[in-house]
């Protein structure tokens, strides 16, 4: 049984869970996540609408505790200002579409601009042939 201890953030009209994504993937929903909620490195901010229920419903099934601390802000939240939420498949397919529409970019470059090694993308354009 696993416990988790998750930042539930709100401003004056949303709410946001903050999870990892390593736990999405685990729970097996990584890819039912909308894009309504929120990224930033291996932190997703699910909006409470739907995909934090959907989080809550899955880590019950598994037995998952889950215990949150809760964080308000009457403006609005720095959640806002990161990047939409795209599930790993997403990503690599959103990469690969990039590099070939692109074909002037080195791997460095894509490195660079992804923040991802040059090993790792490598394996993600051969992956998505």
């Amino acid at each position: 049984m696993k416990t988790r201890d998750l930042n539930f953030y709100t401003d004056p009209s949303h709410g946001w869970l903050e999870v990892k994504r390593s736990d999405l993937i685990a729970l097996g929903i990584e890819n039912q996540i909308s894009r309504y909620s929120y990224e930033q490195g291996a932190r997703v901010y699910l909006e409470e609408d739907n995909d934090m229920s959907r989080f809550m419903e899955a880590a019950a099934a598994a037995g998952w505790t889950i215990k949150t601390a809760d964080f308000h802000n009457d403006a609005e939240s720095f959640i806002r200002l990161l990047k939409g939420y795209q599930s790993t498949a997403a990503s690599r397919q959103s990469i690969a579409a990039f590099y070939d529409n692109n074909p002037h970019l080195t791997l460095a470059d894509l490195s660079r601009f992804t923040g991802k090694p040059v090993k790792e993308l490598k394996k993600i354009l051969m992956e998505q042939k």
